[in-house]
């Protein structure tokens, strides 16, 4: 059953399992937790799905599979982080619609005239880590412009 008597929510999941666990139980989660890295609800997975290997109730295959699902950390260090500021989330912008710009230049380059080139390439010197800002000065390097 799922929600109490007076929460209307009178579904079953047959495949839930609700716990209360004794407060040596909730400690040893929570050290799991800090230990990994992990979530809660992964943590307790992670300590029931060894519990059955070790009783041998689930295959090693079965248990390999669930170690490493319930083994991903709660917070991946390798991930951007998100813009935090307006300041921020502006300059994200900047960048991502220069790169599309400077995605738009590449294809156009052979119909643009050299002032319009001389523009982009200064661009992209300003912004050389933006995607495409390099090509854009190798082809700029291959053209001779005379007012620069």
């Amino acid at each position: 059953m799922v929600g109490t008597h007076r929460s209307g929510n009178r579904q079953t999941k047959d495949y839930g399992l609700l716990l209360f666990l004794a407060p040596e139980l909730q400690l040893g989660i929570a050290r799991l937790q800090v230990k990994r890295g992990l979530g809660r609800t992964y943590a307790g997975l992670l300590a029931f799905t060894r519990g059955l290997r070790v009783e041998d109730c689930i295959s090693e295959e079965a248990f390999e599979r669930l170690k490493e699902k319930y083994s991903e950390k709660l917070v991946r260090a390798a991930q951007p982080s998100e813009p935090r500021t307006m300041a921020d989330l502006r300059e994200k912008q900047r960048i991502e619609e220069l790169a599309r710009n400077f995605g738009n230049v590449l294809g156009q380059w052979v119909t643009m005239n050299d002032k319009a080139r001389l523009f982009w390439v200064k661009k992209a010197r300003e912004n050389p880590k933006v995607q495409n800002a390099a090509l854009i000065l190798d082809l700029g390097d291959k053209v001779v412009f005379k007012n620069e």
